[in-house]
Protein backbone atom coordinates (compact mmCIF):
# COMPACT_ATOMS: atom_id res chain seq x y z
CA UNK A 1 0.00 0.00 0.00
CA UNK A 2 2.53 2.47 0.83
CA UNK A 3 4.57 2.00 -2.25
CA UNK A 4 0.64 2.63 -4.00
CA UNK A 5 0.57 5.90 -2.22
CA UNK A 6 4.01 7.19 -3.21
CA UNK A 7 2.82 6.03 -6.63
CA UNK A 8 0.23 8.65 -6.54
CA UNK A 9 1.88 11.30 -4.72
CA UNK A 10 4.94 11.44 -7.27
CA UNK A 11 2.38 11.37 -10.41
CA UNK A 12 0.69 14.42 -8.41
CA UNK A 13 3.78 16.23 -8.01
CA UNK A 14 4.90 15.77 -11.55
CA UNK A 15 1.25 17.57 -12.60
CA UNK A 16 2.06 20.36 -10.36
CA UNK A 17 5.84 20.65 -11.45
CA UNK A 18 3.79 20.90 -15.67
CA UNK A 19 1.34 23.10 -13.86
CA UNK A 20 4.28 25.64 -12.43
CA UNK A 21 6.11 25.41 -15.92
CA UNK A 22 2.53 26.16 -17.47
CA UNK A 23 2.44 29.26 -15.61
CA UNK A 24 5.90 30.27 -15.54
CA UNK A 25 6.34 30.10 -11.54
CA UNK A 26 8.89 32.26 -11.19
CA UNK A 27 7.78 34.80 -13.13
CA UNK A 28 4.19 34.67 -12.01
CA UNK A 29 5.31 35.15 -8.65
CA UNK A 30 7.13 38.18 -9.28
CA UNK A 31 4.62 39.27 -11.93
CA UNK A 32 1.90 38.86 -8.86
CA UNK A 33 4.18 41.15 -6.59
CA UNK A 34 4.62 43.59 -9.23
CA UNK A 35 0.37 44.07 -10.00
CA UNK A 36 0.19 44.25 -6.12
CA UNK A 37 2.74 47.17 -5.90
CA UNK A 38 0.51 48.73 -8.68
CA UNK A 39 -2.66 48.72 -6.87
CA UNK A 40 -0.81 50.15 -3.73
CA UNK A 41 0.26 53.13 -4.98
CA UNK A 42 -1.71 56.41 -4.69
CA UNK A 43 -2.85 57.83 -7.92
CA UNK A 44 -3.86 53.40 -9.13
CA UNK A 45 -7.13 54.56 -10.03
CA UNK A 46 -7.13 57.80 -11.73
CA UNK A 47 -7.36 55.57 -14.70
CA UNK A 48 -10.13 53.16 -14.16
CA UNK A 49 -10.14 51.64 -16.95
CA UNK A 50 -6.38 50.33 -16.68
CA UNK A 51 -6.55 49.78 -13.04
CA UNK A 52 -9.40 47.08 -13.69
CA UNK A 53 -7.68 45.70 -16.35
CA UNK A 54 -4.48 45.41 -13.69
CA UNK A 55 -6.81 44.08 -10.72
CA UNK A 56 -8.19 41.51 -13.11
CA UNK A 57 -5.14 40.20 -14.19
CA UNK A 58 -3.82 40.10 -10.73
CA UNK A 59 -6.85 38.23 -9.12
CA UNK A 60 -6.45 35.67 -11.93
CA UNK A 61 -2.85 34.97 -11.40
CA UNK A 62 -3.94 35.36 -7.95
CA UNK A 63 -5.66 32.32 -7.92
CA UNK A 64 -3.84 30.53 -9.83
CA UNK A 65 -0.78 31.09 -7.60
CA UNK A 66 -3.11 30.26 -4.45
CA UNK A 67 -4.69 26.97 -6.10
CA UNK A 68 -0.96 25.66 -6.94
CA UNK A 69 0.08 26.51 -3.13
CA UNK A 70 -2.89 24.80 -1.76
CA UNK A 71 -2.77 21.82 -3.40
CA UNK A 72 1.20 21.80 -2.50
CA UNK A 73 0.11 22.20 0.89
CA UNK A 74 -2.92 19.30 0.60
CA UNK A 75 -0.08 16.86 -0.72
CA UNK A 76 2.28 17.49 2.18
CA UNK A 77 -0.56 17.50 4.41
CA UNK A 78 -1.89 14.21 3.36
CA UNK A 79 1.26 12.30 2.68
CA UNK A 80 2.06 13.10 6.83
CA UNK A 81 -1.49 12.09 8.04
CA UNK A 82 -0.43 8.84 5.71
CA UNK A 83 2.74 8.78 7.53
CA UNK A 84 1.39 8.99 10.90
CA UNK A 85 -1.28 6.37 10.62
CA UNK A 86 1.47 3.95 9.01
CA UNK A 87 3.07 4.46 12.38
CA UNK A 88 0.28 3.45 14.81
Amino acid sequence: MRAEIEKVVAEIEQVLNLLRRHLDWDTAEARLDDLNARTEHPDFWSDPEKARNIMRQRDELDAQVKNVRQFEAAIRDNSELIEMGEAE
